[in-house]
């Protein structure tokens, strides 16, 4: 017998190939995700189980197409890098070119560039959705659509359960950002550290919205830009989500009782 929940997956950069890792769980488990929400790295890997990719699809596209951030610097005045590479793996594995094509409703956050205010995408042509959720400022040009910019939905909203409450199924949120302990950090993980801050008060209390919540600790030893953990990543989320996701909890998820916040 299959469970069905709503499946919430955080921005975190390269920390969220951990999201292949927790659906590995899933699968072995018969938990199915009937609506997922995603953010960033968590939209990208969101579309893709929603296109009807399972785990292990996943990761071999993230290893063959080496995901990852393309450090080909566009002109300073329009942002670091180039979402070019992105762009071209979302465009050969996705099979689905709108939302209404989907397997499974899929909802992703994108950030107002002007007001700052969250927004859910969940119609129209998937790709730009997708690319102006993972669009971190400075680093990757804002995308318009239709006449509105927008950029990177961890901004505003990193765990972004809002378009999932009212579906009436458990909320598993999994989180990839835990804050990076180390005093020494190179630049790239002070800026990644820094963001972490301004993203936390809005996470934690989207975590208290969940039914269930995922956050693999060891993930705050690796750093959002990382390219070539992959496998290791993915076993992070995978051995965390087997600590949580006990025979017990699962039946829990299942049952009409079902409490949110066990």
């Amino acid at each position: 017998m299959s469970i069905n929940i709503s499946l919430v997956l955080s921005g975190g950069g390269m920390r969220g190939c951990a999201h292949i890792g927790v659906l590995k769980r899933l699968e072995e488990l018969s938990i199915q995700a009937r609506f997922i929400s995603g953010t960033s790295i968590g939209a990208i890997i969101g579309v893709l189980i929603a296109d009807g990719y399972n785990s292990d699809e996943i990761q071999s596209i993230f290893i063959k197409s080496k995901f990852g951030f393309d450090f080909n610097y566009l002109r300073f005045s329009e942002a670091l890098l180039s979402s070019k590479r992105i762009e071209d793996i979302l465009k050969k594995y996705l099979r689905s070119k709108n939302f209404d094509d989907l397997k499974i409703p899929l909802y992703v956050c994108v950030t107002d560039y002007q007001t700052g205010q969250p927004e859910y995408l969940s119609s129209g042509k998937l790709l730009p959705a997708v690319l102006a959720s993972s669009a971190i400022p400075l680093l990757y040009k804002p995308v318009k659509i239709e006449n509105k910019l927008y950029v990177d939905g961890g901004v505003s909203r990193n765990l972004p359960t809002a378009p999932l409450k009212e579906k009436n199924l458990p909320l598993l949120g999994i989180h990839v950002n835990p804050l990076l302990r180390s005093t020494k950090k190179s630049l790239t993980q002070k800026i990644d550290h820094n963001m972490h801050l301004l993203l936390l008060e809005k996470t934690m209390e989207a975590s208290k919205e969940c039914s269930v919540y995922i956050e693999p600790e060891k993930l705050s030893t690796h750093s959002m830009f990382e390219t070539k953990t992959v496998p290791q990543l993915i076993e992070i989320g995978y051995s965390k989500a087997k600590s949580v996701l006990q025979p017990e909890l699962v039946l829990g998820l299942g049952g009409d009782n079902f409490m949110p916040g066990l």
